[in-house]
């Protein structure tokens, strides 16, 4: 990786995510983006929800974005899709219709019931059933789909847990490994837990809150670190922008991906995603 290259926000969120509470336009992201300098563009990723699968969004965003990149002359905003999967059958709920329009797809859990894993009651079956279930999603989701990049690995089990659940989730880790290299499916670096989470990281158990934030850094870098060793596997910037103010935040990942040695050759650009089910 070098200092003057400049590099993909491929995770971003407008109004029609109902996680945004201030929506915002188009031309407003993509002119903060470029401010920062080291962005080359944006993809817009709203959501495809596994419980409301609403899919209207995405012809009227596919415009936008075509009439914003053709004003300006070059493509500096793509359009994909942020889908849950949370099925162990990999069941996907896109359309085909849907993935004509976009330029690429994410894809990750996001409504597992990871809080439970911090229930007094909880023990080794219990932990065992979940992290069982969590594997098939993954791993079917991944391998069965047109899946583009997997978002915020292990995200909610490992901000609810730190360490505590590592020995569960690097088996699952093991397994995706091999899916990811071999389909081509990047794993995203995430601007979530140095930007938003701070002191709000709550991993159950003794100590302070502090070292719980510490356990995440450290288990995120791990999983980074394991995808770089495995060799194969593509790597993808994410800012995840809830707010204008935050597109093209990808000044996380790329700090990150400097320190672990993370060749450029291994990072994703715009033209890498551009197109790709168009």
């Amino acid at each position: 990786m070098t200092g003057n290259t400049k590099y993909f926000d491929h995770h971003v969120h407008t109004g029609h995510s109902r996680c945004v509470k201030v929506p915002y336009t188009l031309e407003a992201a993509v002119d903060r983006a470029l401010a920062r300098g080291f962005v080359e563009g944006f993809g817009s990723t709203n959501h495809v929800h596994f419980n409301s699968p609403d899919q209207s969004h995405l012809p009227v965003t596919r415009r936008e974005i075509d009439e914003i990149n053709a004003k300006r002359g070059k493509p500096f905003i793509l359009l994909g899709a942020e889908v849950d999967v949370d099925h162990p059958s990999g069941r996907f709920t896109l359309t085909k219709q849907s993935l004509d329009l976009l330029d690429y797809v994410i894809a990750g859990p996001h409504n597992q019931p990871h809080r439970t894993l911090a229930m007094e009651d909880m023990g080794n079956e219990e932990y065992g059933e979940y992290f069982e279930a969590l594997e098939a999603i993954i791993v079917n989701s991944l391998s069965k789909n047109p899946v583009d990049v997997w978002v915020h690995p292990f995200l909610q089990e490992i901000e609810i847990g730190g360490e505590y659940f590592a020995d569960y989730l690097f088996p699952i880790l093991d397994k995706v490994l091999p899916v990811l290299r071999d389909k081509g499916i990047a794993m995203e670096i995430s601007s979530t837990f140095p930007r938003d989470k701070n002191d709000s990281v709550k991993v159950f158990g003794p100590g302070p809150r502090v070292e719980g934030w510490l356990q995440v850094a450290r288990m995120t870098s791990r999983v980074y670190k394991a995808a770089l060793d495995f060799g194969g596997v593509k790597f993808s910037f994410a800012s995840d922008a809830h707010a204008v103010e935050n597109v093209g935040d990808i000044g996380a990942p790329i700090a990150i991906a400097r320190w672990l040695g993370i060749p450029g050759s291994r990072i994703v650009h715009i033209a890498d995603l551009q197109g790709k089910h168009r």
